[in-house]
């Protein structure tokens, strides 16, 4: 792989040296919204005899200008429905580079609707039906995931163990709920819940996240909870940029990362690599009581320690061209690693119900974990005289993810020690390998009259194949025997086709945006080694629509309605049985159907001159809810399988505000409080499963003299509790410190749960046991790093 990643390097510098740029004036146009303002015209007139340049600024709002010589010029830019922005610009000598910065242009107001109204923090903007996350802002995340920089976002905790932000579950529930989109498509690990695997993309590599709770017609029908859209750093600036940098820490936590990109008026090419190491030690403690008749029959005592390196490695890299200044031509390639190398040990002791000792054993279990994939995308753009655009793009991504797991258990006396010299040994190989094709064509700001209309289709067809098998050792004629159920070899085959269309129309202080989107989908399972199929086939109307009031220019009220939808997981229409623990096991249902529900919002935002103030209301209306149902059997043994339960709802609300008392001084605050329950079908009455209650979060900043800069950002997530599990609340701070220094460089120090809070502790009830488990975090995590931007 290192052979690899230097080719790529090699190539691309090659590339760069090849073209690079003679722009002498360059900036970006912006609206307020902080949305490019593309095809604008842009002309340096000089002062006094009137000598002018002009061109347009491109798809990404970026402009550049040559041949300037030195005088005093006068910038102009236009562009239909926004002000002319006019600013002053001294070129000292012919050979002057001159970076502008973002320029703002404002709407050309006829009516109250078309103000944007936006709460607008140095971390955050809040907007109707949006909330956008800035990565650069969010220094006491320096060096981490995007998992990091989710955990500070509104109504969101992040499933895992303690200090590892695995997956998002946001508005108190869990991964399944919510879409995870990098880029506005698919891309990446997913895991078991069709989740994308949040750990393995560097926060370095982000420029934003946005949640769109209620998204329209033109995105997927997937995610109940609404979409989470990781935008990366799109490299558009003219000319030749750069960054280099590097972080260390203790738990050999090192990470880092470099990229490079060359824009010209024709041509940009983009490079951009990252890792990351950690090692996240885990101890747990568990125990569990068996009882029958309401007398214990037995005490199950263990003590877990779990050590997990993981390495990711991610390549990104991309070319742009212009056929002309309004049609682009643009290729992606994507490649990522992530090693996942776990030791475990687990001693418990089993007692009978007067506390005589019955049995012990020592686990000893290692495991490998290599994920790897691959990721092509092109597409071709061409925007109409009107502004119309048609996009018409591909993906195609190949998907590995391999565990070998080697265990050995060992018989304990009551003393501790070995009962025998013959320990059960055995070893598991799982492999998934997918595969997933994506394209789409739309056609967006088609104007009609008032209305603006969109229009398109997207397809995708995904597959998914799991083979595993155990090897057991058999000490009688040392041999291993192979073994394998038949079900253990699974593929599922899933194809979707989908047709959109919207419309946005804007009359005094009111904003409407209707949408329907049509998907059809089947799916295909068989386990490959004997006669168990299974498929369905369903079509699915997602309309949606917002309404959004401008009150005045400083406050808004947001209305949206939408039907969204939760697909099975892969794996839980996998029917193989998997062994968890010793007494755990799990296994999926190849009979399950999708969730369907109607989503229900309200916003409301208000702007005042030191401050903002903002909230939702929402509602969840779900039904074919799928539910994991938890059995015991007569010698102890729990199995998990998800079902299909009925009914139910999700409630809650959101407040958010930003205050700002000071220029050097800012707080952003935010709680939230959620509620569900199942109303109809065997689990009546309870919540939904990993359903927490309520979450906070606090990040204040100060920006200090002298190119100092601080950040301490607060978060507690409130208790999960259902009639068969319940989970404590947990709470953290983390701590960043910045200091800038020669205009690009900086020193980055960063302290994870400074006051060593994290714990989780967990509680699951059968009719026949009851389990108390207690995971504790890593305590203090610190990096030190530099960067540096050229």
């Amino acid at each position: 792989m290192k052979k690899f990643l230097f080719l790529v390097v090699g190539v691309m510098f090659s590339a760069f040296s090849f073209v690079m740029g003679q722009c002498q004036i360059t900036g970006n146009l912006i609206d307020e919204g902080n949305e490019a303002v593309p095809f604008a015209n842009v002309v340096l007139t000089r002062i006094g005899d009137k000598f002018s340049v002009a061109t347009l600024s491109d798809d990404k709002g970026y402009f550049c200008l040559k041949n300037i010589q030195k005088g005093m010029y006068q910038l102009n830019a236009t562009m239909l429905g926004f002000e002319i922005w006019t600013g002053s610009i001294t070129v000292t000598d012919d050979a002057t580079s001159v970076n502008l910065p973002d320029i703002t242009m404002k709407v050309s107001v006829t009516n109250l609707a078309e103000v944007l109204i936006t709460g607008t923090s140095h971390i955050s903007e809040i907007k109707p039906s949006m909330i956008k996350y800035k990565t650069s802002s969010l220094i006491s995340q320096s060096g981490g995931t995007a998992g990091d920089i989710l955990k500070n976002m509104p109504s969101v905790a992040m499933g895992g163990s303690p200090g590892h932000n695995r997956d998002i579950r946001f508005r108190g529930l869990g991964n399944a709920y919510t879409k995870v989109l990098i880029n506005g498509r698919e891309s990446g690990l997913s895991g078991n819940n069709r989740e994308t695997v949040l750990d393995q993309i560097p926060a370095a590599s982000i420029s934003h996240i946005e949640i769109m709770a209620v998204p329209g017609a033109e995105y997927q029908g997937e995610g109940i909870n609404g979409i989470v859209n990781i935008v990366l750093k799109d490299n558009a600036n003219f000319g030749l940029h750069g960054k280099a940098e590097a972080m260390g820490g203790n738990h050999n936590g090192t990470s880092g990362g470099f990229s490079i990109s060359n824009k010209t008026e024709k041509l940009n090419l983009f490079a951009n690599y990252d890792f990351l190491h950690r090692n996240l030690p885990k101890p747990k403690d568990k125990l569990k009581t068996d009882f029958s008749n309401g007398k214990v029959t037995q005490v199950e005592d263990s003590y877990e320690l779990e050590s997990k390196n993981f390495t990711n490695h991610n390549l990104r890299t991309g070319i742009d061209y212009l056929l002309n200044p309004k049609t682009k031509l643009s290729a992606e390639y994507i490649f990522g690693y992530q090693l996942e190398d776990k030791d475990r040990s687990l001693e418990y002791t089993r007692t009978d119900g007067a506390g005589k000792f019955k049995s012990a054993a020592r686990e000893l279990k290692t495991e490998y974990k290599p994920n790897t994939y691959h990721q092509v995308y092109g597409a071709f753009e061409h925007t109409f005289v009107r502004q119309a655009k048609l996009l018409i793009n591909a993906s195609y991504q190949t998907e590995s993810q391999k565990k070998t797991e080697e265990k050995a258990t060992y018989a304990l006396t009551q003393k501790g020690k070995w009962a025998n010299f013959q320990p059960a040994l055995e070893n598991k190989y799982e492999n998934q390998n997918g595969e997933k094709l994506l394209w789409n064509a739309t056609l967006s700001k088609i104007k009609l009259g008032k209305s603006l209309l969109n229009v398109g289709y997207a397809g995708e067809a995904d597959s998914r194949t799991f083979n595993n098998t155990t090897d057991k050792f058999n000490y009688k004629d040392t041999t291993w025997t192979k073994s394998s159920n038949g079900f253990d070899n699974f593929k599922v085959n899933e194809t979707t086709h989908a047709f959109f269309v919207t419309d946005e129309y804007k009359l005094a202080f009111l904003k409407l945006k209707a949408g329907l989107r049509f998907e059809t989908t089947k799916t295909d399972g068989n386990a490959q080694t004997t006669d168990l199929n299974a498929s369905k086939s369903y079509s699915l109307l997602l309309p949606s629509a917002t309404a959004t009031i401008n009150i005045d220019k400083t406050q808004y009220l947001t209305v949206n309605v939408g039907r969204r939808i939760r697909r099975p997981g892969f794996k839980d229409l996998n029917p193989f049985t998997e062994q968890k623990e010793p007494t755990k096991y799990a296994k999926g249902n190849p009979e399950l159907k999708p969730e369907k529900a109607w989503a229900y919002e309200l916003g409301y935002l208000k702007n005042f001159s030191k401050f903002n103030v903002g909230a939702n209301l929402f509602y969840r209306d779900i039904t074919d809810v799928i539910q994991k149902t938890i059995t015991e059997d007569e010698n102890g043994i729990v199995t998990e399988q998800p079902q299909n339960t009925g009914r139910a709802y999700v409630a809650g609300y959101e407040l958010m505000s930003t205050i700002k008392p000071f220029d050097f001084w800012q707080l952003a605050l935010s709680f939230s409080r959620f509620k569900s329950e199942i109303t109809s079908g065997a689990y009546s009455g309870d919540a939904l499963s990993d359903q927490y209650k309520w979450s906070g979060k606090a990040i204040t900043d100060f920006t200090l003299p002298k190119g100092w800069s601080g950040q301490v950002s607060f978060n507690a997530v409130g208790p999960k509790i259902s009639d068969s599990k319940e989970e404590s609340t947990i709470w953290f701070a983390d701590l960043g410190v910045e200091k800038r220094f020669l205009t690009n460089g900086a020193l980055t120090f960063r302290m994870t749960d400074v006051f060593d809070s994290l714990v989780k502790r967990k509680t699951e009830r059968t009719d026949k046991s009851t389990t108390d488990e207690t995971e504790y975090g890593l305590g203090q995590v610190f990096l030190v790093g530099l960067s540096w931007k050229f």
